[in-house]
């Protein structure tokens, strides 16, 4: 059975590229939904229950507001927050709520290593 892989992020080609990552990556992953902000992935969350959640930081309901409300609905659930603004106060607010990893919007290598990670935190 595929991991199921909720995307959160308000520009529509980061989120394009993302799905392409997984989908291509070789791994047992699939998209379940690409949500535009971080309520429609909180709204999203109960319904699908995604195995593992990408929320970018800087979008409308940002992604750490939008992972501490996941983390109240599925407390269990892998989070990697992917952003372009990582910082040791970024790396701090995002471990407080909820997130295994902070990778940057760097490379395919990154967000697969990311994933991995996350995966690995969470068991």
């Amino acid at each position: 059975m595929a991991i199921r892989i909720l995307i959160a992020d308000d520009n529509a080609n980061v989120r394009s590229e993302l799905s392409h990552v997984i989908r291509s990556s070789g791994e047992n992953w699939e998209v379940c939904y690409e949500a535009v902000d971080g309520q429609a992935a909180v709204e999203k969350a109960a319904e699908l229950r995604p195995d593992l959640f990408i929320l970018d930081l800087l979008m409308p309901c940002d992604g750490i507001t939008a992972g501490r409300k996941i983390r109240e609905l599925l407390p269990a659930a892998p989070m990697v927050l992917n952003t372009i603004w990582s910082s040791p106060a970024v790396e701090i607010e995002a471990k407080k709520a909820g997130f295994q990893v902070v990778a940057q919007k760097s490379s395919s290598a990154v967000l697969i290593s990311a994933i991995h990670e996350a995966l690995r935190a969470s068991v």
